[in-house]
């Protein structure tokens, strides 16, 4: 079984080489994955970049099952990734554009 991911990937504006992705999960956390050789500290900057945590500003709006509506992280996803593009971030020295991306990965649990 296959299930969806949604994150905000980071790419150089010199060459196009991913460098990073931050995934939005469904329950309001980011996992941050450094894709590039470095520290995943150098994304502090770019979290720290959010107002509130997403889990915790759209508490009422979960699930039963401690999830937030896709529509919404779709949303948070994409207004992060402007303002990455505004900021004209580095990360580890390295210019970044950021995108919006989906993928799907095999389910861990039911294996």
């Amino acid at each position: 079984m296959l299930i969806s991911k949604l994150g905000v990937l980071l790419r150089s504006k010199e060459n196009g080489e991913q460098v990073a992705v931050i995934e939005f999960g469904p329950d309001g956390m980011l996992m941050c994955q450094m894709i590039k050789k470095g520290s995943v500290f150098a994304l502090r900057s770019v979290i720290s970049l959010l107002e509130e945590p997403l889990y915790k500003k759209y508490e009422s709006q979960k699930d039963e099952a401690g999830n937030l509506p896709r529509e919404i992280l779709i949303s948070e996803a994409e207004s992060f990734a402007k303002i990455i593009n505004g900021a004209k971030m580095k990360i580890g020295g390295i210019p970044v554009t950021a995108s919006v991306e989906e993928w799907n990965e095999p389910d861990q649990a039911s294996k």
